[in-house]
């Protein structure tokens, strides 16, 4: 207990909105102190306070399914390959969201990127429809300074040409779960070089480097 309210009140001196949350939800549940009967932190409230910590240093990550050349509005399939990048990467504590154009609308894709914010982009892409792709990393990238690494069978079969015909910040090649925890990780600790990530393509300023 003590060394959770050491926590708690660390925190709550670096995060000042997540203690007004706190506050705010231990009155909805007639919790209208920091304390319990015996003077410790009530224990609703330490809970919710790192719940929400955590949550709110989560990193992000939005992966998205690009529209098809197969019926429109169906997706014929579920997407295997993204469904093993987002077990890897919930596995890691990061938070997943996937956006399937195969079932939904630009609109809605502009509409998700605005209210998650992610810190990275997904796109995965096959050679048949990669326009498709194209269109969302185009999309992507009208919104903001979101960055975006494409993936797929298209990546392995053109390398670093798809950062050439793209905005994408980042490709990889072959399996990409590995190489997608290592990015996400330099991402968050703001390096500006790439180069000991394996199966990474990246931008060096102008220059492409496939590594």
């Amino acid at each position: 207990n003590s060394l959770a309210f050491y926590l708690f009140e660390a925190i709550s001196r670096l995060s000042p909105n997540l203690k007004d949350t706190v506050i705010a939800i231990g009155q909805k549940n007639s919790i209208t102190g920091w304390n319990d009967d015996n003077g410790k932190p009530h224990i609703f409230i330490i809970i919710c306070f790192q719940y929400l910590f955590l949550t709110e240093n989560k990193l992000k990550v939005l992966l998205t399914i690009p529209r098809s050349n197969a019926i429109p509005g169906i997706a014929t399939y579920p997407h295997v390959g993204i469904a093993y990048l987002a077990g890897a990467l919930n596995l890691r504590s990061i938070e997943v969201r996937i956006f399937d154009m195969r079932l939904d609308t630009e609109s809605d894709l502009i509409d998700i990127i605005r209210s998650f914010q992610p810190d990275l982009v997904g796109v995965t892409a096959f050679s048949q429809g990669y326009q498709y792709a194209y269109e969302i990393i185009e999309i992507t990238k009208s919104l903001g300074n979101y960055p975006v690494v494409i993936g797929g069978p298209h990546v392995s079969a053109i390398l670093g040409k798809v950062l050439d015909d793209t905005k994408a910040d980042f490709a990889v090649k072959q399996e990409g779960e590995e190489t997608c925890l290592e990015l996400l990780n330099a991402i968050k600790k703001g390096k500006e070089s790439f180069r000991d990530i394996n199966g990474l393509i990246w931008r060096n300023g102008k220059k492409i480097v496939e590594n």
